[in-house]
């Protein structure tokens, strides 16, 4: 089946960017189609002589999988015993080339020939051949096209890596996989040019090993994909579907430990109950240890527990080895080189020292990333070590942001340090305009609100400078903001902070609009206003309201809406108030449009009046986020 799958997808190189009509035209047959000359009868090229390519010298990175491709008949040159390794791959190509992957071959073809008789429908023909009506209509069907690409989808423009790495994987099935991984920081050098909807799938085809970065740590996602490209990853997937074409039941399985590994690692000798036993190992063997973890064969090591299976001729198909591949230490930070090439651990009662590299990966408590510079020495860590001794991976047992409690000793008259007494020794810190105030109830407050005395739990990033301070007592102000949620009686309920709070109503309380006075029969629910507090009697002394005075209007509760009768009943000042509605009523929820047949039952409602009619129903639902 392997043979099938990959060869098919890779008959994709055979049709260059200029397809000749005289191609095209032999996969007529009796007013329909068939496959293209050589896929009729087993799905790919006929294996075929090797040939030496004078243009392809230059590519040794490339020349292996170009050869090794054409002598199985996969890839053909352009003629005159050129490959044109440069030249492009264009999205169609691509795209068949995905749905070959999936093995839909046979119904791209019927597709085709449905479209062409008018059974289906095409929405793309535009300078597209009739042989591939079928391809792309299966595309979009199966999702290796998405609404986007079908818009803006230019059949005959080279393909660029990001949007091969898109069909591949969608043709692959790793579609939710890929949008799993839209939010990861990719390891390139240039990660900031991916385009943020291929984040996702380029994970997944470098993860597996399809399309991968460049020497110099770069992906180069704009970059076009050649033929010399395509053949690598063609290479690739050959290697990656070679367990498809292996029946499982004709390969034979041993357990046991590791005695001899050949020095050149043509075979490996484990001792099988009280025998020893000789396997060989080619290149398509595969390694795999705990977790998954894919390795070679020097990884392995005498004395390692392994299970292997083995096909009829001795060779070992597979061999999963009892063990993580990376060797893993704990202990305390001891040193670290001043220009952080290595680090050294106690473990034990020895010191270990490790280098750290551009991909060691630091991580602190709560999975919060950190860089090797935010280590310091003492710190309890656990690392893991590859075979060449470079730190992989680096988990701190602490927090990156240190946290401190105490009592607020003193504040820089002009904020831009506090003081704290943190058990018997003062520190300062500094207050940055990103240093976050919360007091109880999670009242967001500023720093000139903290008072000497005030006992607080600061975070502190590495740099000293406050992240976060909750102060532990109830913010005492004379002002309030929020939105307003009632007005009842002697008492008005705002929304502060995201916490609903009631005030008592000075009897006198003034009402103030941008443009003029008003009184409380004026306001509305989901007004935007600020209440400022009587400081001798603790009441509201003032409100100012962030609007325009507006026209006669009331608030309540809606009961109902009888629509046939136009009408609008709500519940004001503990009464029930039916009001007639204009036949050109305007309704919003949360001031945005909306219909009578949205609004429900306790809406709190503004209704405002023009001649006792309701001109315009305002509904707000207060929605309080955790």
């Amino acid at each position: 089946m392997k043979k099938i799958v990959t060869l098919a997808l890779v008959t994709t190189l055979v049709m260059t960017t200029g397809f000749s009509t005289a191609f095209a035209d032999s996969w007529k047959h009796q007013g329909g189609y068939k496959l293209p000359p050589g896929l009729a009868k087993k799905g790919f090229v006929p294996p075929g002589i090797a040939k030496k390519f004078s243009d392809i010298n230059d590519y040794k990175w490339a020349k292996d999988a170009i050869e090794k491709m054409v002598e199985e008949g996969v890839i053909k040159g352009v003629g005159d015993g050129m490959f044109a390794p440069k030249q492009a791959v264009t999205k169609l190509e691509a795209i068949v080339m995905a749905l070959r992957v999936m093995g839909e071959e046979e119904e791209a073809v019927e597709y085709g020939l449905r479209i062409r008789s008018g059974e289906r429908s095409l929405r793309i023909k535009d300078h597209l051949q009739e042989w591939a009506y079928g391809y792309v209509a299966l595309a979009e069907e199966k999702g290796i096209l998405d609404e986007a690409d079908i818009l803006y989808f230019k059949l005959n423009e080279p393909a660029k890596r990001h949007e091969v790495a898109k069909y591949i994987v969608r043709a692959l099935g790793y579609e939710d996989e890929a949008q799993d991984r839209m939010d990861e920081e990719l390891d390139f050098e240039d990660a900031s040019f991916i385009p943020q909807g291929s984040v996702g799938y380029i994970y997944i085809a470098d993860k597996e090993g399809i399309i991968t970065g460049y020497e110099d740590g770069t992906f180069r996602p704009q970059n076009t994909v050649t033929r010399a490209e395509m053949a690598v990853m063609i290479d690739r997937l050959d290697d990656k579907f070679d367990d498809d074409d292996i029946d499982e039941d004709d390969l034979k399985e041993y357990e046991g430990t590791v005695e001899n590994i050949d020095n050149g690692y043509d075979w490996i000798e484990i001792e099988v109950g009280r025998r020893d036993k000789k396997f060989d190992i080619t290149k398509y063997t595969k390694i795999v240890f705990e977790d998954d973890v894919k390795g070679d064969i020097e990884d392995i090591e005498i004395g390692d527990e392994v299970e292997i299976k083995v096909n009829e001729d001795n060779e070992a198909v597979y061999i999963e080895v009892d063990r993580e591949l990376y060797k893993e230490y704990e202990g305390r930070v001891e040193d670290i080189d001043n220009d952080y090439d290595w680090i050294e651990i106690e473990v034990g009662s020895r010191d270990k020292r490790f280098d750290i590299t551009k991909d060691t990966e630091v991580v602190f408590e709560d999975d919060i990333k950190g860089d090797i510079e935010d280590i310091e020495i003492g710190d309890e860590i656990e690392i893991k070590v590859n075979d060449d001794n470079e730190a992989l991976y680096i988990e701190v047992d602490r927090e990156i942001y240190k946290e401190y409690e105490g009592t607020v000793e003193n504040i820089d008259n002009g904020y831009d340090w506090i003081e704290i007494e943190v058990g018997r020794t003062d520190k300062r810190f500094d207050i940055t305009n990103d240093t976050e105030v919360i007091f109880e109830d999670d009242i967001k407050g500023d720093i000139e609100d903290i008072e000497i005395g005030d006992e607080v739990e600061i975070r502190v990033n590495e740099d000293d400078e406050i992240e976060y301070i909750e102060v532990d007592r109830e913010l005492e102000s004379d002002i309030y903001e929020g939105f307003l949620i009632e007005v009842e009686d002697d008492e008005i309920s705002v929304l502060v902070s995201r916490k609903i709070r009631s005030f008592d109503l000075d009897s006198d309380v003034e009402v103030e609009f941008k443009d003029k006075d008003g009184d409380l029969d004026d306001l509305m629910v989901g007004d935007e206003i600020k209440i400022i507090m009587d400081e001798e009697n603790d009441e509201v002394e003032k409100i100012e309201v962030d609007r325009k005075y507006s026209s006669v209007g009331v608030n309540g509760k809606l009961i109902n809406v009888y629509k046939n009768k136009r009408r609008i009943a709500i519940e004001e000042d503990d009464e029930i108030e039916i009001y007639d509605l204009e036949s050109k009523v305007k309704v919003y929820i949360n001031d945005r449009k909306a219909d009578l047949s949205d609004l429900e039952k306790y809406d709190n409602l503004y209704l405002a009046l023009d001649d006792d009619e309701v001109e315009e129903i305002r509904a707000y639902r207060i929605v309080i986020l955790d």
